[in-house]
């Protein structure tokens, strides 16, 4: 029997394990949440650190800025619910950004999302600025994105919604080069199941 400490907040016990401790051809992972049942395998999960140089400049005259908010989503933790097809809000915002950015000429001040590196996103933020004769196309495109997003998780996420907000703002907006850097990287960033076992 192997016995491990700080699985949640750290893994040291993990870490700290020796390759040469066990020496078995079968290893059983009793880690289960239920009484009685025994784990045939298990998930996992990277963390990465990403330092990306980005720079900004003033917002431009006659731009309007806006808070876009998704929100009421289930999330849950990275290991138990991840097999079960939940929204990450990170990477469905970051998708409608994708999308419409270069579209919109959108302005990227702000991006916020998640709040524990094991759990899945329920919310994100993102503050954008678009000049005022797009304000309507962008309104129309959030109000079409909601619709794509309810009809794909239906079955899922029966309260999500997409807001956005007008707020006031001071800060610069990275410039499309680091905008389009930093909306690539999130986009392009894997997530949910990647690999199931082979054992049925």
């Amino acid at each position: 029997v192997l016995l491990t400490m700080t699985e949640e907040a750290g893994m040291d016990g993990a870490f700290g394990l020796q390759s040469n401790w066990l020496q078995a051809d079968i290893l059983i992972n009793t880690d289960s949440e239920e009484e009685g049942e025994i784990y045939m395998g298990c998930a996992g999960g990277i963390d990465f650190t990403s330092n990306l140089h980005l720079d900004r400049e003033a917002v431009p005259a006659g731009f309007e800025t806006f808070k876009l908010t998704l929100k009421g989503l289930k999330g849950g933790h990275s290991g138990g619910e991840i097999h079960v097809g939940l929204g990450n809000a990170n990477k469905l915002l970051v998708r409608f950004l994708a999308g419409h950015a270069e579209e919109l000429d959108l302005r990227l001040i702000d991006f916020n999302g998640g709040t524990l590196r094991n759990a899945i996103p329920r919310e994100a933020f993102a503050t954008i600025a678009v000049a005022a004769d797009k304000v309507d196309v962008l309104k129309s495109l959030v109000n079409t994105y909601q619709e794509i997003l309810k009809n794909e998780l239906a079955e899922k996420e029966k309260n999500l919604a997409l807001l956005l907000d007008s707020v006031a703002n001071d800060k610069a907006a990275l410039i499309a080069k680091s905008r389009d850097t930093f909306i690539r990287l999130l986009n392009a960033t894997p997530n949910g199941v990647i690999r199931n076992s082979d054992v049925a």
